[in-house]
């Protein structure tokens, strides 16, 4: 499998298994775009679920506005760390996509909600309220087509590419 450190030997296996944990354990990507040659980047919460890492946005927010002119983006998650030898993430390339249909609305946004309790209330209909947030957010996904995983426990400086 290929990587960033030469002739060393890879545990591919080892590195998907971080990749996985991370993206089931960390709370927070960092989505970067691209709109008319100036880049942006933009952290949003998100649950892992299959091949998608889904993410709820404002149709009107910059970064999404700038996917509708280039679906191509980048994403990047990482443990927090005190210690540089503790640094360990994911950079990944790939696509965004708005999820429409509704039996998939529901099942993403029952995880993602058991993951982050505390937006139940900002994504249901508050009583007396005209507008909520759920009527002015939609529910999206990235899919990654690129996943490289760091973690300099298993190499200083080491960028392997794993599937998931």
């Amino acid at each position: 499998m290929p990587d960033s450190s030469g002739d060393i030997p890879v545990d591919a296996k080892a590195y998907r298994d971080r990749a996985l944990a991370l993206l089931q354990n960390q709370k927070t990507m960092v989505l970067a775009v691209n709109m008319g040659n100036a880049p942006w980047a933009a952290p949003v919460y998100y649950v892992y679920v299959g091949v998608g890492i889904y993410f709820f946005s404002s149709p009107r927010s910059f970064h999404i506005q700038a996917l509708e002119e280039c679906a191509q983006c980048a994403g990047s998650i990482y443990a927090d760390s005190n210690r540089w030898q503790d640094i360990s993430g994911l950079q990944m390339t790939g696509t965004v996509e708005e999820i429409r249909a509704k039996v998939d609305k529901l099942r993403i946004t029952s995880r993602y909600l058991a993951k982050f309790p505390f937006a139940r209330r900002l994504l249901s209909t508050e009583m007396g309220k005209a507008q909520s947030v759920a009527r002015k957010v939609c529910l999206y996904a990235f899919r990654p087509l690129q996943v490289h995983c760091l973690d300099n426990h298993m190499g200083f400086g080491r960028r392997v590419l794993v599937a998931l």
